[in-house]
């Protein structure tokens, strides 16, 4: 399903028990490298060490600070490339805090619990999206390329593939 991206994903969840569930479903998926933390301090850790295209974050880690902190903070850092995913899992449903993690802009906003067959209908548009589609007759290349220019800090090379990109839609 998702074998073709080569995915490398980390889960930050508080509890054992989810973070072995998502690490299941992800592998299901075909998402094979998928690594765990228990909280920020390691994610952040764990973030610096490794490249990761895929974060699944729970919003109440348990700790002072929250999934929504933590992606606040892996964003200013830049911690991520801006082409990799960031999932907020939750069991929240309060407006207040749904609202308020939409602030930072997760690619996808997950109410807990769900199958893997959901997971993979919130994650394939988004992957599609930034990383492209990848599918036998039909590859593109998505938002990648604008976001590894960016990334790079080459801006007018942005500013002509969004041209270029617009151009074609």
């Amino acid at each position: 399903m998702l074998d073709d991206y080569n995915l490398r994903a980390l889960v930050v969840d508080d509890l054992a028990a989810m973070r072995t569930m998502l690490k299941s479903q992800l592998v299901s998926l075909g998402v094979t490298k998928v690594s765990e933390a228990p909280n920020a301090a390691v994610a952040i850790n764990k973030l610096r060490a490794e490249k990761f295209d895929l974060l699944l974050l729970d919003y109440y880690l348990g700790d002072a600070t929250d999934g929504q902190q933590l992606l606040e903070l892996i964003r200013n850092e830049k911690l991520i490339a801006s082409c990799a995913l960031a999932v907020m899992v939750t069991g929240e449903t309060a407006y207040g805090s749904v609202a308020q993690v939409a602030e930072h802009s997760p690619d996808a906003y997950l109410l807990k619990p769900f199958t893997a067959d959901e997971l993979y209908d919130h994650l394939l548009p988004v992957i599609e999206r930034k990383l492209g589609i990848r599918r036998l007759n039909k590859k593109t290349p998505g938002l990648k390329p604008i976001s590894d220019q960016f990334d790079a800090g080459h801006y007018e090379a942005v500013i002509a593939l969004c041209l270029l990109y617009t151009s074609r839609r």
